[in-house]
C-alpha cells in the first residue's frame, strides 16, 4: 500500500498515486526493514524539483519498477524540506562517493540505514538494473555488502575528521580568492551559476577595488540576466550556463529572501540605490504569490507544458502579438548579447534600471501573454528557517529604502511564526493541520537571528530576551562538547550525527549560531557565549583556509566581531530617524531600540518612559545620552 495518500507534504502527494508501496520516514518504517531484513530504497526530493517530476513520471509510475521495489525493498519517500537532516546525511554520502549531487537523491541502504549506494536521476531501465544488481548481491552475500558499506563510511568519516589547532583567519587576499572567482561573468568559477549570496556578501565589505568590481559584476549579472524574472519579479534557483542565460525555473523562498537582503545591504552602502527596482518587485512578487499568513516555500519549475514554459515566450507569440515596432522594442529591452532562443522560446534579460513608457507597454503585453500560460504549482508549505530569512530580508530592505511598511510586515510575520512554530523553547520546522515536524539547528539558528534582526530596529528588550532563552535551549540540546560544534539535529534514526559547517547557498547553521552567540555576547557580556563561538571558529579553521567560499559567512562573522564596535541604544526614536542613523553609519548590526526596562547588561538602566535618548557604547562603557544623529555619529568615531 502506498502510504503517501495520507501525507500533507505536496512533494509526497505528488507520489501518492505511484504503484510503489511508498512509506514515510519513521522509526516504524526503519524497524520494519530490520525485521524483514530488506534493503531500503530511500528517495529524496522536493515539490519544485524538475528532475524529481521526470523520474516520478518515467520511473516510479511504471508497474515493473513497482513490482521489483514492492517485492524486494522497503521504499521510503522523503521531502527534503521537511527532513533536511535526513537529506544532509545521505547527500554527504553521495558527494563523498560521486563528487557531485542533486535531486532527486536516490539511495540504497542496508536494513540498518547505512548507505551502500547513492545517485540522482535514473531512467526506468537504469533503475531496474541497479536495484536488481544490489538485490542479487545482498541475497548472495549480505555480510560482504555490510562490510563494504562500513568500510566506505569509516573512510569518509576519517577523511572528514578535523584536528585543527589553528586560529581562524579571515582571508581578504585577492590572490587567494581569485582562483575561485569567474572574472568574466561574476560570482564563482563554475559552469552553472548559483547566486551564492553568502560569498558576495562577504566580498562586499572588502575595500580592495578588485573585489568591489567583482561584486558589482556579480550583482549586475544576477539582476539583469536570466536568473531574475523581469516580468513578475523574483529570482530563479540557478542558471545552467556560465553566462547566466537560462535558469532552472523553480523559485525558492530562501533564495529570494537572501537576495533581498544582499541587494538591500549593497544599497545601504551605496547612495545611488542601484538595485532598488528588483528588491521592490521581488518583495511585491513574494507578497502576491507566496504570502498568506506566512510565506510559502516554492513555485514549481514546470507547468503542464514542461519546464520553464510558463515563464518563456515562443517566437510565434511575439510575432503574433507585437507590431514590427513593438518587436524592435522587445528586442531592445529584453534580449541581451548573450540572450539566444532556448527551445525556440525567449527567456527575458534586461537592464532593471531602464525605465520608459514603451518598456512598460511591452511588459504589460508580455504579462498578458504569460497569463494565458498554465500556471506552475505553488508549494504552500511554510518552513520556519525560510520565513526567518524573509523576516531578515524585509528588515534589511526596510532600512535600506526607508520603507516602514516592510518593517511592520516583518514583525507581523515574526509574531505569526512565534505563534505557529514556537512552543516554549521548542521550535518546529513545519506545522501542518494534523502533524508537525521538529526543527533542526537551521530552524533554531535562523529564528534566533530573525529575532535579533527585528530587535535591531524595534522592541529590543522583547526580542533579545526571547533570543537569549532560545540560545540557552540550543546550547543545552544541540551543542556537542567533544566536537565543539552544534549538531544539525537530534534525530536518532540516522546512521551518523551531522555537523553542518560549510556555507553553501544558505550559510551553515553553525556559522549562524556563532553569529548569534557573538551578537548576544555584545549585549549580555556572558563569557560563555564568546567562549563557545571561539571554540567553533578554531574547529573549522583548518578547513576554512582550503576552500574559502564554503566558509565565507564564518569569515564575515569573524571580521564583524574582530574589533570594538559602537553599540547604539535608542529610546523613543521614530522609524525615519532609525533609518537615517543606520544609513549614515552603514551598519544594521549594532543598533537597538528599547521599549521597556530590561536587565540585559547593555540595556540596563537606559530606558526612559518619556524622553528620547540615544546611548553610544563601547565594550566596557557608555557615553552620556545624546539626542541628535550628528552627536551619535561623532561619538561613534570616538569608540575604540
Amino acid at each position: 500500500m502506498n502510504e503517501l495518500k495520507k501525507a500533507e507534504s505536496l512533494y509526497l502527494k505528488q507520489h501518492a498515486k505511484n504503484p510503489i508501496h511508498w512509506k514515510s520516514w519513521s522509526l516504524k518504517t526503519l524497524e520494519s526493514a530490520r525485521q524483514q531484513d530488506k534493503l531500503i530504497v530511500l528517495s529524496i526530493g522536493y515539490a519544485a524539483c524538475h528532475w524529481c517530476h521526470v523520474m516520478e513520471k518515467e520511473t516510479f509510475a511504471d508497474p515493473n519498477v513497482a513490482n521489483l521495489m514492492n517485492s524486494q525493498f522497503i521504499s521510503i519517500k522523503v521531502d527534503r524540506e521537511e527532513h533536511p537532516d535526513v537529506d544532509h546525511v545521505y547527500m554527504d554520502f553521495l558527494l563523498e562517493t560521486k563528487g557531485n549531487g542533486g535531486w532527486p537523491l536516490n539511495c540504497i541502504l542496508l536494513p540498518d540505514g547505512k548507505p551502500i549506494y547513492a545517485g540522482t536521476y535514473f531512467k526506468k531501465d537504469q533503475w531496474i538494473q541497479l536495484l536488481s544488481r544490489f538485490q542479487f548481491l545482498y541475497n548472495e552475500n549480505p555480510q560482504k555488502l555490510k562490510d563494504i558499506a562500513l568500510d566506505v563510511i569509516e573512510q569518509i568519516e576519517f577523511q572528514n575528521e578535523t584536528y585543527s589547532t589553528e586560529i581562524f583567519k579571515v582571508q581578504e587576499d585577492w590572490l587567494e580568492w581569485v582562483k575561485f572567482l569567474d572574472l568574466e561573468h561574476g560570482n564563482l568559477n563554475y559552469a552553472q551559476k548559483f547566486p551564492m549570496p553568502t560569498v558576495v556578501h562577504f566580498l562586499m565589505y572588502i575595500t580592495d577595488n578588485r573585489f568591489q568590481h567583482h561584486v558589482t559584476l556579480s550583482l549586475d549579472a544576477i539582476v539583469n540576466r536570466g536568473l531574475y524574472d523581469h516580468l513578475d519579479g523574483g529570482f530563479f534557483r540557478y542558471c545552467v550556463d556560465r553566462e547566466w542565460h537560462i535558469p532552472h525555473f523553480e523559485k525558492m523562498l530562501y533564495d529570494n529572501a537572501q537576495l533581498i537582503s544582499l541587494l538591500s545591504r549593497y544599497d545601504l552602502l551605496h547612495p545611488n540605490k542601484k538595485y532598488k527596482n528588483p528588491v521592490f518587485d521581488t518583495i511585491s512578487f513574494l507578497c502576491k504569490y507566496f504570502y498568506t499568513s506566512l510565506f510559502a516555500s516554492s513555485i514549481d519549475a514546470d507547468n503542464v507544458e514542461g519546464e520553464g514554459k510558463y515563464y518563456t515566450f515562443s517566437q510565434q507569440e511575439i510575432s503574433y502579438n507585437f507590431s514590427n515596432v513593438e518587436q524592435e522594442y522587445f528586442q531592445s529591452y529584453f534580449i541581451s548579447s548573450v540572450n539566444k532562443p532556448w527551445e525556440d522560446r525567449w527567456h527575458l534579460h534586461g537592464d532593471v534600471n531602464q525605465v520608459s513608457k514603451e518598456k512598460n507597454k511591452i511588459k504589460q503585453k508580455l504579462s498578458g501573454i504569460r497569463a494565458t500560460h498554465p500556471s506552475p504549482a505553488i508549494d504552500f508549505k511554510q518552513i520556519c528557517s525560510w520565513n526567518s530569512l524573509m523576516v531578515i530580508g524585509l528588515v534589511d530592505a526596510a532600512i535600506a529604502y526607508k520603507n516602514e511598511k516592510w518593517a511592520k510586515q516583518a514583525e507581523i510575520v515574526l509574531q505569526k511564526m512565534t505563534t505557529i512554530f514556537l512552543d516554549d523553547t521548542t521550535i518546529y520546522r513545519v506545522v501542518y493541520n494534523h502533524n508537525k515536524k521538529e526543527g533542526c539547528l537551521e530552524d533554531y539558528a535562523w529564528f534566533i537571528a530573525a529575532m535579533i534582526k527585528m530587535g535591531s530596529i524595534h522592541r529590543s528588550g522583547h526580542y533579545f530576551e526571547k533570543a537569549i532563552n532560545l540560545v540557552e535551549s540550543v546550547i543545552n540540546d544541540f551543542f556537542d562538547h567533544e566536537k565543539k560544534l552544534f549538531r544539525y539535529s537530534n534525530e536518532q534514526n540516522l546512521y551518523k550525527v551531522k555537523f553542518e559547517v560549510e556555507d553553501q547557498v544558505i550559510p551553515s547553521s553553525n556559522s549562524i549560531m556563532a553569529q548569534n552567540l557573538l551578537t548576544l555576547y555584545e549585549v549580555t557580556r556572558t563569557e560563555k557565549y564568546q567562549e563557545l563561538a571561539i571554540q567553533m571558529f578554531d574547529v573549522v579553521a583548518e578547513k576554512a583556509k582550503k576552500w574559502l567560499p564554503n566558509y565565507s559567512n564564518w569569515m564575515h562573522v569573524k571580521r564583524k566581531f574582530g574589533h570594538s564596535n559602537p553599540k547604539i541604544v535608542m529610546c523613543h526614536v521614530d522609524f525615519p530617524t532609525i533609518c537615517d542613523l543606520i544609513q549614515q553609519i552603514k551598519s544594521l548590526d549594532f543598533t537597538y531600540v528599547l521599549e521597556k526596562e530590561v536587565s540585559i547588561t547593555l540595556f540596563k538602566g537606559k530606558y526612559n518612559s518619556k524622553n528620547r535618548n540615544i546611548f553610544v557604547c563601547g565594550d566596557q562603557y557608555c557615553f552620556e545620552p545624546v539626542k541628535s544623529i550628528k552627536d551619535v555619529i561623532k561619538l561613534c568615531d570616538e569608540v575604540i
